[in-house]
């Protein structure tokens, strides 16, 4: 090959690199900004269904004579009643201690929070779940309550890595795709050159030739 089609050869080899270099650079910022943004914009929408679930609490709580904590549960939504269903609240009051039928036989440690506080915080649940927790503190009928409701974030994080392999296969599928179609416009771009040092390279060897076939 002549040092002509060795110095195109570089250069597509160089465009493709430079190529493949920025476009894997782009969509690796975007799959770090979107793995870190996806998890905080989901659990903002449960914190806000979760706050929701507090003020249901909130207004089914009662006392008894004995200043023990008395909570309306046919008022709850039916998954804190069902067991394991991922969905689980505490509500304390001084020594008094309450948790949702979901908890079942398990036991969850939540943050407790004093009255006025609102905490957000992660917990194990009754089967090892990640839970996502939002704690409030209370004043009412003049007991200090703290409501901390949780939610099993196991869907979330599933959706997450899913969502992620997926979009980090397409962006690998991109990639691929962008390289070849640039190889294949500069391939074409640079024919026209490729041929010309061709013919100029035959034209020269034939010179060559001519010179040391004209002796006397």
């Amino acid at each position: 090959l002549s040092a002509d089609c060795i110095a195109m050869r570089e250069l597509r080899t160089r465009l493709n690199v430079g190529l493949g270099f920025i476009l894997t650079l782009g969509f690796g910022v975007q799959w770090g900004l979107r793995n870190y943004l996806t998890p905080l914009i989901a659990e903002h929408q449960m914190m806000t269904r979760l706050d929701h679930d507090i003020d249901g609490l909130r207004n089914s709580i009662s006392f008894d004579p004995d200043d023990r904590t008395v909570i309306d549960l046919a008022r709850q939504l039916p998954i804190y009643r069902q067991p394991y269903s991922g969905h689980y609240f505490i509500v304390e009051s001084g020594n008094d201690r309450q948790v949702s039928p979901s908890v079942g036989v398990a036991k969850v440690h939540m943050r407790s929070a004093l009255p006025g506080e609102v905490l957000q915080s992660h917990a194990d649940g009754p089967e090892n779940q990640p839970l996502l927790v939002l704690s409030k503190g209370f004043t009412l009928q003049g007991h200090p309550v703290s409501i901390a409701v949780g939610e099993d974030l196991s869907a979330l994080d599933h959706d997450v890595t899913y969502a992620s392999s997926l979009f980090l296969l397409l962006n690998g599928v991109t990639i691929g795709l962008a390289l070849i179609i640039q190889w294949m416009f500069v391939r074409r771009a640079l024919k026209p050159f490729t041929l010309l040092s061709r013919e100029l390279s035959t034209l020269v060897m034939k010179d060559g030739d001519g010179k040391g076939t004209d002796l006397p």
